[in-house]
């Protein structure tokens, strides 16, 4: 898997230029998890999966913008622990330990603690034997699901 790091700063002032991008991490140039800047959007990905909807994680929260309108081609399917008001049509729920299947790929919904006010989970992606875990802002995983995560690459 071809991992590309789109942004790391969360909601901080900017400090350091590696920094600059709010979240998110594109693999194989197919599929984002988290969209904090709306120029992710520019690399097309065919599927999105968000952590939280904070908007360091989902930019299309802090001004309530409609997804739908961003997109130039087709839009990509999205997937997020919940729905936001304005959106709520066009993300799909991603249900604790759920299991997406797609081509190559499975992505697996391992659920965090981050927020009493927003749901959060992580992903467990896998392609082939290849297995990589990928979490938003977290405090913690609870303990029985600690041994899904054996034999990361």
């Amino acid at each position: 898997m071809k991992i590309k790091i789109l942004g790391t700063r969360g909601e901080i002032d900017f400090s350091l230029p590696y920094h600059s991008k709010h979240s998110g991490l594109l693999i194989d140039k197919k599929l984002l998890f988290d969209m904090g800047e709306k120029e992710f959007l520019k690399y097309q990905p065919k599927y999105i999966f968000l952590t939280h909807l904070h908007p360091d994680h989902a930019f299309f929260i802090r001004n309530n913008e409609k997804l739908i309108n961003l997109f130039f081609k087709e839009v990509p399917l999205i997937f997020a622990p919940e729905k936001d008001r304005v959106n709520s049509e066009l993300i799909n729920l991603i249900k604790p330990l759920q299991r997406i299947k797609f081509k190559n790929y499975q992505v697996f919904s391992i659920p965090t603690h981050h927020s009493k006010r927003v749901k959060s989970t992580a992903y467990l992606i896998q392609r082939g034997r290849k297995r990589i875990f990928y979490t938003g802002d977290m405090i913690w995983i609870d303990k029985k699901y600690h041994s899904l995560l054996k034999n990361l690459d």
